[in-house]
């Protein structure tokens, strides 16, 4: 929200705009709700989305024209779309951006490669273990996140003191969160049918949410609803 933000003041539709395309597709992935398509088509869309974005980033490295990085964006997501997904594409596509990219940018682009190849065995939970095995994957997939930002952020003309004002805005609202929030696991039973989901289908916030609007989840944890 805060490069969106800054997109918007500055007048930088084209970068707005894809990033603004980008956290739509990340929410809705995150709340886990079909609206329309399977949760699973949803992934796949947020993932192409979010490879078109990193295809952006390195062109934005070496030709800074944000009408023509908009078409870039449009045209590869269009395209990939018809392609699978798979670790060699997603840490290639990385490695074009690494290649032009600030230290920052380097480094924060290694760690996503790491972190994207990581996250299959993040998901996997063991019931024994369940809020430390929840609460890894969902940092797993917050560092992404992060990751992502941080590129990004290495192409803006943002100041060093920017960044580590945000990430320090951020870990105090975490340490909010942690401190302040409510930590029991509804329905604590039913994550031990988690792994029976489709490896593309992304661990739901919400397991009672996803059985209601979900009919994927729902024929998972049907037999086992309490």
């Amino acid at each position: 929200m805060v490069l969106i933000s800054y997109y918007f003041t500055r007048l930088y539709p084209t970068y707005f705009f894809s990033s603004l395309i980008y956290l739509v597709s990340t929410c809705l992935v995150y709340v886990g709700r079909p609206h329309g398509k399977s949760v699973p088509d949803w992934a796949h869309i947020q993932q192409t989305i979010e490879i078109a974005l990193i295809i952006s980033f390195a062109f934005r490295n070496v030709y800074n024209n944000s009408f023509f990085l908009l078409f870039i964006f449009g045209a590869i997501a269009y395209g990939l779309s018809y392609l699978p997904r798979s670790l060699p594409m997603y840490a290639t596509v990385v490695m074009c951006y690494v290649s032009g990219a600030t230290v920052v940018g380097k480094v924060s682009g290694v760690f996503l490669v790491a972190l994207h190849a990581y996250e299959p065995h993040a998901k996997h939970i063991t019931i024994k273990k369940l809020k430390h095995s929840l609460a890894h994957y969902f940092h797993v997939r917050m560092l992404r996140m992060y990751m992502i930002f941080c590129m990004e952020w290495s192409l803006t003309k943002l100041s060093t003191w920017s960044l580590i004002f945000i990430v320090a805005i951020d870990l105090a609202f975490m340490l909010y969160a942690y401190v302040s929030l409510d930590k029991a696991i509804e329905g604590e039973k039913l994550y031990e049918y988690v792994n029976d989901l489709p490896s593309e289908y992304p661990i739901p916030l919400d397991i009672y949410d996803a059985i209601t609007h979900c009919n994927l989840c729902k024929s998972v944890f049907k037999s086992h609803e309490i």
